[in-house]
């Protein structure tokens, strides 16, 4: 499928992307939901003994990254 069609449910479906600040996202609220939105991902994939490589740390420069999230129904989901 095309992102246009993908793009084009997502909005349907009600999901929103917003900006998270750095300050936003260290807040325990939105650690707790990282934390789990990234767990449930985890549990999806199967991790090589060097799952080093794709660890995921957004606490590093976290002042020189945007991070964006896609929210729907108040819920994080990406």
């Amino acid at each position: 499928r095309s992102l246009r069609e993908q793009v084009r449910r997502a909005r349907a479906k009600g999901v929103r992307i917003a900006t998270l600040s750095a300050a936003d996202a260290a807040t325990p609220v939105w650690q707790r939901a990282i934390g789990d939105l990234l767990a449930r991902w985890r549990a999806t994939r199967s991790m090589a003994p060097m799952q080093f490589l794709v660890a995921i740390d957004l606490a590093t420069q976290a002042d020189a990254r945007r991070l964006f999230v896609a929210v729907q129904e108040e819920r994080l989901v990406a």
